[in-house]
């Protein structure tokens, strides 16, 4: 590496229902990943296998994948990782009990890992947010919902689940955790009560990661939202965003998005692109 780093989030679609799970779609979605060059490329709503199955040839000997596709899944969140890194794939054994449960069950929605080149260390994780509030039960517990879930709300998004469970993990380490988070302060400024009912409750959810030491990597470089979700009568929203911590957000060097025509017709979201210094 040659002292920048390049990170891609993306999430390709599979999920939903139509073109994008075409070979064709998926073959130019993953020449677009090896065209974009990244070290690290935060994947959801991908099929890991693809990166033989798929990509151009020369990737599989460059790249591997940590978050693959267990038996009878169709999808998974996953990261695209160059060979260059050293790869240490989270071990849910590792975290404590309650974060345990809490990524089991939603499972799938993250892939994470501890990675390694050179001098530098990182805590990654990709992360897909299903839209949606988190049952109540043994996995998830009344008095777990009252600590995560936002003001006013019942129970805990789960966005809100996934980021709590990542928290201990990333704490006090250099740290990159994004993907779809399947939220947007727009949704509070397009619905008077909000996207679940209660004013203000997506705006929350970004205030808290920055009171948790989150820092949004497009907001060093853009004061507003850029439109990452491309459904064509869906309002501009900002669903995808990238956090760090606060040295590597110092280290930025750019924060941009892909959404030309060339990118537009492979996904209903557009891929974000990231590099830094090492």
């Amino acid at each position: 590496m040659n002292g920048v780093v390049r990170l891609v989030s993306w999430n390709l679609a599979y999920g939903k229902p139509g073109r994008y799970k075409r070979i064709e779609n998926r073959r130019r979605q993953w020449a677009l990943l090896g065209a974009l060059a990244p070290d690290l490329a935060l994947l959801q709503e991908c099929r890991p296998s693809d990166l033989d199955l798929h990509a151009p040839a020369w990737m599989a000997d460059e790249y591997r994948c940590v978050g693959t596709l267990r038996p009878g899944w169709r999808l998974c969140t996953s990261i695209l990782v160059h060979q260059a890194f050293h790869v240490e794939p989270l071990e849910h054994a590792s975290l404590g009990e309650a974060e345990r449960r809490w990524l089991g069950y939603a499972p799938g929605c993250t892939a994470a890992a501890a990675l390694t080149v050179g001098s530098l260390e990182l805590a990654v994780a990709s992360v897909h947010a299903l839209a949606g509030k988190v049952d109540v039960g043994t996995e998830v517990t009344l008095a777990e919902h009252e600590r995560i879930r936002r003001t006013g709300l019942d129970r805990a998004i789960y966005n809100d689940l996934l980021a709590a469970a990542l928290e201990p993990w990333v704490a006090g380490r250099h740290f990159i955790v994004g993907g779809d988070w399947n939220d947007s302060p727009l949704f509070d400024a397009l619905y008077p009560k909000g996207a679940y009912g209660v004013a203000g409750s997506s705006t929350e959810f970004y205030e808290r990661r920055k009171h948790a030491g989150w820092f949004d990597a497009m907001r060093k470089f853009h004061d507003t939202e850029i439109r990452t979700y491309l459904e064509k009568n869906a309002a501009p929203y900002e669903l995808d965003r990238v956090f760090t911590d606060s040295q590597t957000y110092r280290k930025l060097l750019g924060c941009h998005v892909l959404d030309d025509v060339t990118v537009t017709g492979l996904s209903d979201h557009a891929p974000l692109v990231i590099e830094f210094t090492n």
